[in-house]
Formats: C-alpha cells, sequence, structure tokens
C-alpha cells in the first residue's frame, strides 16, 4: 500500500530531509553571496538571515525571492520579517535566540512545568508513573540541553529526578521484550 500525496513528498519520510538539502542547496549558497548578509541558518524551509544592515537585508530579501522563482519554481511565504534581533529575540525550532542565551518558547516551556507537575503529584500520591508519561517528560527534558535552563532543572525536574523516570521506561521496555523472547526461543528449536 503506498501514500499518494498530490505533489511533491509526504511529510515524516527520511528522504525528505535529504531532498530539501540537496534541492534548496544552491540558494543556501546564492544567499551567502549576496551583500548585506552576515550569518544564515536554514532548518527545512525555515531560512534565517543575520546581517547588520536592514536595507540591505530588505534587498537581499527581494534578490531571494527572484532566485527561488526563477530557479526553483518556488515562492516565498507572505510572513517574511526584518527586525532587529537587540530588541526581540528569533523564534525558530522550538527555542528563542539571542547573541546572549537560549531559551524555550513560552509554550513549550508551559507544557513541560505542566508535565512535571503530574508527575511530582503522582510520586508524592504514592502512585504509579504511566510509561507514556515518562516517556513524554523525558523527551521534554531532552529539550533542556540546548538552552539555557538551570534555574528550570532546579525548579522543576530535580525535585522528580531523571533516574525515576527512566527507571518507568527501562521497566517498560523489558516487560515489552519479554514476548518476543519466548518466541525467538521456540522458534529457534
Amino acid at each position: 500500500m503506498t501514500k499518494t500525496c498530490g505533489e511533491g513528498l509526504a511529510i515524516g519520510y527520511y528522504i525528505c530531509q535529504w531532498l530539501a538539502n540537496y534541492f534548496l542547496e544552491p540558494l543556501d549558497h546564492y544567499i551567502m553571496s549576496l551583500p548585506g548578509v552576515k550569518y544564515m541558518t536554514r532548518y527545512m524551509d525555515n531560512i534565517t538571515i543575520f546581517g547588520p544592515n536592514k536595507k540591505k537585508l530588505h534587498k537581499a530579501r527581494k534578490l531571494i525571492a527572484i532566485f527561488m522563482q526563477e530557479h526553483l519554481g518556488l515562492t516565498m511565504k507572505k510572513n517574511w520579517q526584518v527586525y532587529p534581533t537587540a530588541k526581540r529575540m528569533v523564534n525558530a525550532v522550538g527555542f528563542r535566540y539571542s547573541r546572549t542565551h537560549t531559551i524555550l518558547r513560552k509554550r513549550n516551556f508551559l507544557r513541560l512545568t505542566r508535565q512535571c507537575r503530574r508527575v511530582e503529584k503522582k510520586i508524592k500520591a504514592g502512585t504509579r508513573i504511566s510509561y507514556r508519561q515518562a516517556a513524554g517528560l523525558l523527551s521534554r527534558i531532552g529539550q533542556l540541553r540546548h538552552c539555557d535552563s538551570h534555574k528550570i532543572r532546579v525548579k522543576y525536574i530535580d525535585p522528580i529526578g531523571v533516574k525515576t523516570l527512566k527507571e518507568v521506561v527501562r521497566y517498560e521496555s523489558k516487560r515489552r521484550l519479554i514476548p518476543q523472547r519466548s518466541i525467538y526461543a521456540r522458534g529457534a528449536a
């Protein structure tokens, strides 16, 4: 059974990331060659360009739109923005960036704190933490490695303990493997 998705590829296939890099590589080189562009980052189709002069960045944006249309057959979304990063942080890929620090987006932070409170309540009540809850919280804690998060760890993560969550996940993983081991043991004879 194959999935059809009209034009393009269905989101989520491994090859989508590779093809996006392959297809957009000429655009990356073109952007870095433009005057006024000092730094550039791209995650899939989200391009962030840094430069010291807003006027030059506006010119670069127009040239990029022309290049995309003529060489790649793509159009730029209408919600592009040019703004000074000294006053406002860049918001991309789940984080907010500035020159001096990186923080979680507000939405991600709220979800993390809510999950921590739920798990902490279960620990205090002495009830079992579900596998899904432990795995989800460990995933969110993994985001904290990529940002300035010392105070978050001390206030929300340390009272729970990452070891506790890992034990829940480890126990469930072992429990799920037991039926597979018996199948392999019977099949080997």
